[in-house]
């Protein structure tokens, strides 16, 4: 969160990370909660010692585990927000949006 306030409305890097097969640990923040959802992967924000653990959690399972969880991750964050997808949601959305009418203030 920025100083103002600002926040981003969905968690693009981790989106990103997960898109690239990367393996995640991440705070417990709203932009990112709906995202992972293996609770073990999130640590409440600013705890540095549940970022540390949960870290070393990771790290202690084997390799194959950790490939599969983030293999899990990828087919979701895929399956929600790959070009597809998302070019679908928006033609489903358009024609109601050129039927709006804007009056002029």
């Amino acid at each position: 969160e920025a100083r103002g306030g600002d926040q981003e409305g969905l968690g693009l890097v981790t989106v990103e990370a997960i898109g690239c097969g990367c393996p995640i640990v991440v705070s417990d923040l709203p932009a990112v909660r709906d995202l992972v959802d293996n609770a073990d992967e999130r640590v409440p924000p600013g705890d540095a010692e549940a970022l540390a653990a949960a870290v070393c959690r990771f790290l202690d399972l084997s390799t194959v585990k950790r490939a599969g969880m983030a293999k899990h991750l990828r087919e979701t964050i895929v399956a929600r927000f790959d070009w597809d997808k998302r070019s679908q949601a928006y033609v489903s959305i358009l024609p109601g949006a050129a039927t709006l009418r804007i009056d002029a203030v």
